[in-house]
């Protein structure tokens, strides 16, 4: 979003540009032949760029609304035909920016675009496990990437269980496994989750959403992973990264008693507050002691709960319960 314009993308492919100030829709092309799974706007260009399970990449000006560049993985290399499943668009410097773009084979790929158009660098492979989110911190290097279990046939083996991995884009060449800093296992299907407990099959393994909390000078990737929100401490990772932070929303709020349990699919910050909404549905505010620094410790306050309405047989409207 900016100026009063929401940029959004659909299951079939279509880009549309939403003018707030209506609300209305100032403009709508099909970009793809496919859902589009990832998107990013460039405020200083006026870009949007967006990709989509029909495997393209594109750059759509949204002044002069065309298309400026577009492109795929050439026929038979790496990537071609494969699904992708996240964008994210890092620095660069004039008319020139790179592309991190996840991939249902278990790999993402690094593009770059400039005046001579988009190319495809390199790809790091993430372990049979597709990304699923991915997010660069302000400094421009380190690249948070949270992914779930690879489509078994395309990794060409038994999928891996997700899990959150950081890596340092300066180092993305070769084998691609070089700029891997570290990384944490989903405890899911395949990743030592005791699958007896009760719900643990109902719980998607790996992350299903993921944001970035930078906050006093530490740097934050804020994880739904394992039906918990997990907080990952950027500035202390090496090797193995390990949850500073692990809070069961769901729990909090007593919904885990529910057949099939619920839990948490997405997540926002904006400090001091957490924002969780669960397949209830509900929507859960938390807020952070005053004085305490970002995932410091598991002190998470329920400050507000919304659920939707709910209609009696005589037809008045309820409100859902607050946990």
């Amino acid at each position: 979003a900016d100026s009063g314009f929401l940029a959004g993308g659909d299951g079939l492919g279509f880009l549309s540009i939403w003018d707030l100030a209506g609300p209305s829709v100032a403009h709508q092309t099909r970009l793809h032949q496919g859902a589009i799974t990832g998107l990013r706007n460039d405020t200083s260009s006026n870009v949007v760029f967006t990709t989509s399970e029909d495997s393209y990449v594109a750059l759509f000006d949204v002044a002069v609304q065309t298309v400026v560049q577009r492109a795929r993985p050439p026929s038979c290399t790496c990537g071609d035909g494969v699904m992708n499943t996240v964008l994210e668009v890092g620095p660069g410097g004039g008319s020139s920016r790179m592309l991190f773009v996840g991939g249902a084979d278990g790999k993402l790929r690094m593009w770059t675009s400039d005046d001579h158009g988009l190319r495809r660098q390199c790809a790091v492979p993430c372990g049979a496990m597709q990304p699923a989110q991915c997010q660069l911190a302000t400094d421009g290097w380190r690249l948070a990437v949270g992914t779930t279990p690879a489509n078994s046939l395309l990794c060409g083996g038994n999928p891996g269980p997700g899990g959150v991995h950081l890596l340092d884009v300066r180092k993305m060449g070769g084998d691609g496994r070089s700029s891997v800093v570290a990384e944490y296992m989903s405890r899911g299907v395949g990743g030592g989750l005791d699958l007896n407990e009760i719900g643990a099959l109902d719980v998607p393994s790996g992350v299903v959403d993921m944001t970035l909390l930078e906050e006093r000078g530490d740097t934050f990737a804020v994880c739904l992973v394992d039906g918990m929100v997990s907080f990952f401490n950027l500035d202390a990772a090496g090797g193995d990264l390990k949850p500073s932070v692990e809070f069961d929303a769901v729990a909090e709020v007593g919904e885990g008693a529910c057949r099939p349990p619920h839990y948490p699919c997405a997540i926002a910050t904006a400090w001091p507050f957490v924002f969780t909404a669960s397949t209830a549905p509900s929507l859960e505010v938390w807020k952070r002691p005053d004085g305490e620094r970002g995932g410091r410790s598991a002190a998470l306050a329920l400050r507000s709960r919304c659920l939707p309405l709910r209609t009696w047989s005589g037809g008045r409207p309820e409100t859902g319960p607050r946990g």
